[in-house]
């Protein structure tokens, strides 16, 4: 049990580095959007909003989201002592995530013109799509080093890597705006930031298989892992196909729906009240982040026991740390939006309380997908996913033409609350599978 415990201290120490690791960009964010919508406009901001949703959409319809295989497969790896498989997968994780990022780029221009005259209604559209989709080129790659920084439990090195790209974003953008670059300065800025990432995990990472006593991962050879190329392929497959759902939780198909109906005012307020949600997220991705590798452990081992402890731990801390920020929203969201964005965001108010109460459900069943994958049931999660999403473009469609961005705020809440009960049932069917 002394044992045990020593694990939910190491697991929470390693959220507190995430936490810290997703605080410094998480500020630099809101200072930015803070900057942005008031320098912006309403109309402006949601323009960017717009432009920014097409790219990431774009993105997810071919993103592997191979991060989640490394720490599953990498881990496993290295659990067994096998080191050059693991190094094999690294390998292959890099080559799957490049050729995803330049496909994306592709698709992305292919079909810049045809989003222009649906979703964006811009003369700039296209040239600012073309500027944005060049992040897509090594955007892909970035996530693959940072979940070998939580294999090796390098949670230190997150916080290093996401503060010193959080910084130089900010630099980068509050530069470009007081230049007078506008929108198109802005998405020069994230392109730049991409790249500047790039370099440097790119670094880190090399260092880190150093320090572990391993080679660089460039001259593994892949073949060593054909044997379960099978195996890890389904589970890319489920993969990818739950990152092309996930945008949609994400709130992006929500801003082109809105912006197709409404015009790019309304999917700006909409970012606006978002914005709840991404400060919870700065709160649940760590738990997130920081538990799947230990649940693929348990699992791996068979500890079961350990597994259902850690899972319920992480909620109760999940749901202490964000429900006092909820209450203040549910409170002050007038006197939030208009002391931090500007009186002309107010009317998000009401949407802002809605997403509240969504997060809440969100929040609380963050450990599912951890769950279904570290036990290997990637088709499972892969289902539950597409029923939610389904479920939520149909309420989008329905809900956003009559009561625009607080219509796609109920849809979001709605959605989130039948995720929850779904969630609840597996539990408990999983918790009588394995623990009797």
């Amino acid at each position: 049990m002394s044992e045990f415990r020593a694990e939910k201290r190491q697991f929470i120490k390693n959220v507190s580095w995430l936490v810290v690791a997703k605080s410094v960009p998480s500020a630099a964010n809101v200072i930015e959007m803070i900057v942005l919508a008031r320098v912006l406009g309403v109309e402006l901001f949601g323009l960017l909003t717009i432009v920014i949703a097409y790219v990431k959409i774009v993105s997810s319809l071919v993103d592997f989201r191979v991060w989640e295989s490394v720490v599953k497969y990498v881990g496993e790896f290295l659990e067994k002592k096998e080191s050059e498989h693991a190094l094999s997968m690294i390998k292959f994780s890099y080559m799957v995530d490049a050729a995803a990022g330049l496909l994306a780029f592709g698709v992305c221009l292919l079909l810049a013109g045809v989003a222009n005259d649906v979703f964006i209604k811009s003369q700039d559209g296209f040239d600012l799509v073309l500027i944005f989709s060049l992040t897509l080129i090594v955007a892909s790659v970035n996530t693959t080093s940072e979940a070998l920084f939580r294999v090796f439990d390098r949670f230190k090195t997150i916080v290093f890597v996401q503060s010193t790209k959080a910084v130089f974003k900010l630099g980068s953008v509050l530069a470009a705006l007081y230049l007078g670059y506008g929108i198109r300065g802005v998405l020069i800025a994230y392109v730049a930031v991409s790249f500047f990432e790039f370099v440097l995990t790119q670094i880190v990472v090399n260092r880190v298989l150093r320090d572990k006593g391993l080679h660089t991962w460039f001259s593994s050879k892949v073949g060593l892992i054909s044997g379960r190329m099978r195996e890890i392929s389904w589970f890319l497959l489920n993969t990818s196909f739950n990152a092309t759902l996930t945008i949609v939780n994400e709130g992006k198909v929500a801003v082109l729906i809105l912006g197709y109906f409404f015009g790019s005012g309304a999917a700006g307020l909409y970012k606006i009240a978002r914005a709840v949600i991404k400060v919870v997220n700065r709160i649940t991705d760590p738990l997130y982040e920081a538990i799947f590798p230990r649940l693929v452990s348990f699992s791996t081992s068979k500890l079961y026991d350990r597994f259902a402890e850690i899972l319920k731990f992480s909620a109760r801390t999940l749901l202490k740390l964000i429900i006092p920020v909820l209450i203040v929203v549910l409170l002050l969201a007038e006197q939030l939006i208009g002391l931090i964005f500007g009186d002309q965001y107010v009317a998000a108010s009401n949407t802002m309380r809605v997403l509240a109460v969504a997060v809440l459900f969100a929040g609380g069943t963050f450990w599912l997908t951890p769950l279904l994958l570290s036990i290997g049931r990637p088709g499972l999660r892969t289902a539950v996913s597409t029923f939610k999403v389904f479920t939520y473009v149909g309420l989008l469609l329905v809900l956003v033409p009559r009561y625009s961005y607080l219509g796609a705020g109920v849809a979001y809440l709605v959605v989130e609350f039948v995720h929850s009960l779904v969630a609840v049932y597996l539990a408990r069917k999983f918790s009588r599978m394995y623990l009797g």
